[in-house]
């Protein structure tokens, strides 16, 4: 019998050993609780956190309790983080529209509903004024997005590709000098729906997950949301929802991950991270104050991250509840992300669930996976050795 269990043991440890079993020695985290930026992390254009946000949200089982939302209602905002070693980076969002479109019917529309066409999923593009979204559809062309009468968001308007345009929501962006940022490709790889978890409005849970090139040692997180929609009878509405898009979290991972610094970077007068070409964003402040250029080839400077914290915009008051009315609505009008919200639970009232998983970064599936047989493996290496002993 120990003879058995001897050979199995070791054909188990071969297996083991041939495993690719992929667990990073390192990680570190932002949970975004905390506004007050240091020597490897900076936030620009983010208002207050909050620290409650399944609360605000009506979200019971909201995955993340601490969250920081834009500072303003649409526009821009940035997270730079001076950190090296990083192999994946993983973000996760709170949105209140969502910034991925899925396919319901013969249209795509933003959000997760219970008949939405759950692989799908496809990331707008956002107009460099923030005042409108555009979608490349795989059998429609491309198409511009209209809030309909009954509080849809679906991109149903004929539209030329945007000359100037970014992703909806997030982008990830790597330096290895802190001067020159190149756009990082970061598909989502999940998203989740408060209405269809049982939460009170319409918000959702959105991540990412992407590699990090080597020899990255700054990242930059923004978050760009909408100002206004176009109403499908004609006109705008604007967006009503402070703390519509809000970042939940960032994870860097990696064998050697560690901080870094931003006390070492060039004065912004020695830079060279300005843009080719004309445009600018005006939410993304230079230290003195000015516009920084922001064009979609993305070369911006990190050394604004140095004053980030005193050209931050005042922060509004936090949201006492997650479907704040406008400054106008003070009757019993009701506002309209509550309006979105009964549309959306009317449309998800037979909710199969309320989590997708959508398309993560290579590997990342084949790697749980790996991961799964390995703890199992080393259980059963445990149980034959603990009956060889007994024999």
């Amino acid at each position: 019998m120990k003879s058995i269990a001897a050979h199995l043991c070791a054909v188990l440890c071969g297996v083991v050993l041939l495993c690719p079993v992929k667990a990073y020695a390192a990680v570190l985290i932002d949970d975004f609780a905390d506004a007050r930026g240091d020597d490897w992390h900076s936030y620009q254009n983010l208002g207050s956190p909050s620290l409650t946000v399944g609360a605000e949200m009506g979200w019971p089982g909201a995955p993340d309790a601490s969250a920081m939302p834009l500072s303003g209602a649409g526009g821009t905002a940035s997270a730079l983080y001076a950190v090296s070693g990083t192999q994946t980076v993983e973000v996760a969002l709170y949105s209140a529209f969502s910034t991925l479109a899925l396919r319901r019917a013969d249209r795509y529309e933003l959000g997760l509903f219970s008949d939405s066409d759950r692989s799908s999923a496809l990331k707008p593009l956002i107009s460099e004024d923030g005042r409108a979204l555009y979608l490349s559809t795989p059998d429609a062309g491309w198409r511009e997005l209209r809030c309909t009468a009954d509080y849809r968001y679906a991109f149903v308007e004929p539209a030329g590709a945007p000359s100037r345009a970014y992703p909806y929501g997030l982008s990830v962006y790597a330096s290895s000098d802190g001067k020159s940022f190149s756009q990082v490709s970061c598909p989502a790889a999940g998203l989740r729906s408060a209405l269809l978890e049982g939460g009170d409005y319409a918000y959702y849970y959105e991540t990412y997950r992407c590699a990090v090139p080597s020899g990255t040692r700054f990242l930059r997180l923004d978050l760009r949301e909408v100002r206004s929609f176009s109403l499908e009878g004609g006109g705008t509405q604007g967006n009503l929802t402070p703390g519509s898009l809000r970042f939940a979290q960032a994870r860097f991972e990696g064998d050697s991950v560690q901080k870094g610094s931003f006390s070492a970077l060039p004065d912004e007068s020695s830079s060279s991270g300005s843009s080719t070409g004309g445009g600018s964003d005006p939410d993304v402040q230079r230290p003195g104050g000015s516009a920084e250029e922001d064009e979609p080839s993305e070369e911006r400077s990190a050394s604004s991250s140095k004053a980030a914290s005193s050209s931050r915009s005042s922060p509004p008051p936090s949201a006492s509840k997650s479907a704040p009315k406008s400054s106008s609505s003070a009757s019993s009008e009701p506002s309209v992300q509550e309006k979105v919200s009964a549309a959306e639970r009317s449309a998800s009232s037979t909710a199969p669930g309320g989590a997708i998983e959508l398309e993560p970064v290579a590997g990342t599936a084949q790697t749980k996976k790996a991961v799964a047989g390995g703890v199992y493996i080393v259980a059963a290496l445990i149980l034959l050795a603990f009956a060889a002993r007994k024999k």
